[in-house]
């Protein structure tokens, strides 16, 4: 009877052990984590929204600065997508560190950098204004005297703030007063440099499709 049992027990022990591994395996396949899909652009303007949004004190056409990328690249990362042109990116918006960033994000600074975001290229001229030799100054009591903003309204709107613009222009470090800085100040302008950056990623990404289909 005992040795009826062992052996009973041996050939349920061959049948049960293969079974649990080849379960245990096909669970292992379907628990592997898929690689991350391309992201349609749409999926990469939600991400931006969605971090910057997520600071409380956020509105949109607020100044952005370097600090806030680092979220929104490692979540475009886990969607599928490393920009390769990142640090050039990164390169293009104020380090949280800046002055204009910590002064703009005063309660006093909020309130005028919403003004001055109404008006065309005022984060550019409030840059240029900051570089010159009283700038920082200056914009310290634009901020927190009344009507401050409306320097910039003049600057960027009235034909008489282009040739103050030309006048600051030969100051020192106000070269180039009237002119974009290339540089990125806005959820807006963000977006737009990563659908060009997205765009080019995609035409690399079908190239390589069609060089694999032309070499099998």
């Amino acid at each position: 009877m005992r040795r009826a049992w062992f052996r009973f027990l041996a050939a349920a022990l061959c049948v049960a052990i293969p079974a649990a591994s080849a379960a245990a395996a096909d669970g292992a396949t379907k628990n592997k984590p898929k690689k991350p899909s391309w992201p349609k652009f749409s999926a990469v303007s939600e991400v931006v929204q969605r971090q910057l949004q997520s600071d409380r004190n956020y509105r949109s056409g607020d100044l952005i600065s370097r600090g806030e990328l680092e979220p929104i690249f490692k979540e475009l990362a886990e969607l599928g997508w490393k920009p390769a042109d990142r640090a050039e990116i990164e390169k293009q918006l104020l380090a949280k560190s800046d002055f204009l960033v910590r002064e703009l994000r005063t309660n006093n600074g909020r309130a005028f950098m919403r003004q001055v975001a109404r008006y065309p290229d005022g984060y550019g001229r409030l840059d240029h204004l900051a570089d010159l030799s009283d700038g920082k100054l200056i914009i310290r009591r634009l901020i927190n005297g009344p009507d401050g903003y409306k320097l910039l309204e003049y600057l960027t709107t009235a034909p008489g703030g282009r040739k103050m613009g030309a006048m600051l222009s030969q100051a020192p470090h106000g070269k180039n007063f009237n002119r974009s800085t290339g540089r990125i100040y806005t959820a807006e302008q963000l977006l737009e440099r990563l659908k060009s950056s997205h765009a080019e990623a995609e035409k690399a990404r079908a190239a390589k499709k069609a060089a694999k289909r032309g070499n099998p």
